[in-house]
């Protein structure tokens, strides 16, 4: 059975095809193939199992959520993620409905988007996307240099429930709290090419929310916040073919937010990388949190297009050992040599 993401960008196709592939997941179809063509997706694998899917427990997480405003599990990722906060309980309650009649009309088919009549145009059972799930296709869009109204980009319940699946199980999101607000990096695996669905499985674990706080934080750039998240969350390392990861940033400043398109990044190197500098050096997650956020954004730099292994380690021994003193100092200067190691080694391959 073949599945095609329906084309609403390569954001919501990423999450949409995320979406999916948990539900793969959750009916025990583990076998399948997840194909990049364009910004769109097609995964080979078995039927939905629906009778798996009614007795989720992410369900019972919803409803707790709607009807008594307490977020568990996922869920308070979420909440945690939504900039636009006045109306996540309305995306709560959207979520719902979606969820439950996800059954009935789910759809992945190669026209779906077009003999639906999804996009800026009103349709029956219309559901808005949000701005973490879809960049751009919100309320606004851009005439002469400014922003002015326009009507919703609207899909089926069935790419809402994806996307929205997609975003909590498929999507790793590094948070940096601001002086007004907060800015969001949110990161998605996505096939090179093509990839196994049981890799799509794995490399969800990396899913999640997480918190960057200190001198890390501070002036963090999309691959600073990539080093980051392959870092502190689950150290995978072996996937059968090469992997793209997308990332996107999502901002509140005061009653202002927007979303922004970082860019596709090169990921088994970088994923290689640190599983060994975290193999070899197992301090490394804590390190990344004392580092300055522009060295671990060189450090991203060098992991994903290469350059001078030289300068990088210049850089991490002199913000290592730049704040210690006496015995502590000594011991953060063996660590550099640690990191160095690694880093001289990755650059003879």
């Amino acid at each position: 059975m073949t599945y095609h993401t329906p084309g609403h960008g390569l954001v919501a196709d990423a999450l949409i095809m995320h979406g999916a592939v948990k539900l793969l997941h959750l009916s025990g179809r583990i076998r399948g193939v997840v194909r990049r063509v364009g910004d769109r997706f097609e995964i080979e694998g078995g039927a939905i199992d629906w009778e798996r899917y009614v007795r989720w427990e992410l369900h019972n997480l919803v409803d707790i959520s709607v009807e008594s405003e307490r977020e568990l599990g996922p869920l308070r990722d979420l909440r945690d993620a939504a900039i636009d906060v006045s109306n996540f309980p309305v995306w709560k309650q959207r979520l719902k409905e979606s969820l439950n009649a996800l059954p009935t009309v789910f759809d992945l088919s190669p026209s779906h988007a077009e003999r639906l009549k999804e996009g800026r145009v009103k349709i029956k059972n219309g559901y808005t996307l949000y701005l973490p799930i879809a960049l751009t296709f919100g309320k606004y869009r851009v005439v002469d240099y400014r922003a002015v109204a326009d009507t919703p980009y609207v899909v089926c319940p069935s790419c809402f429930a994806l996307s929205t699946l997609g975003y909590l199980y498929g999507v790793v999101k590094i948070k940096i709290e601001g002086e007004n607000g907060f800015t969001i990096f949110n990161i998605s695996p996505i096939p090179s090419g093509e990839l196994s669905v049981i890799d799509l499985i794995t490399l969800q674990r990396l899913a999640g929310l997480v918190y960057v706080g200190g001198r890390a934080g501070k002036g963090l750039n999309a691959l600073g916040a990539l080093v980051y998240a392959l870092s502190v969350g689950e150290t995978i390392f072996a996937v059968e073919r090469p992997v793209d990861f997308v990332v996107w940033r999502t901002e509140r400043s005061g009653n202002n937010q927007r979303a922004i398109a970082e860019g596709v990044y090169r990921g088994q190197r970088l994923m290689e990388a640190l599983a060994l500098l975290k193999l070899y050096f197992p301090r490394w997650p804590r390190i990344v949190n004392e580092l300055g956020g522009d060295v671990v954004n060189l450090v991203g730099e060098y992991l994903v297009f290469g350059g001078d292994p030289y300068n990088v380690v210049r850089e991490v021994v002199r913000d290592l050992s730049s704040r210690k003193v006496d015995k502590t100092r000594k011991k953060r200067l063996r660590e550099a040599d640690k990191i160095a190691e690694v880093f001289l080694n990755l650059a003879d391959k």
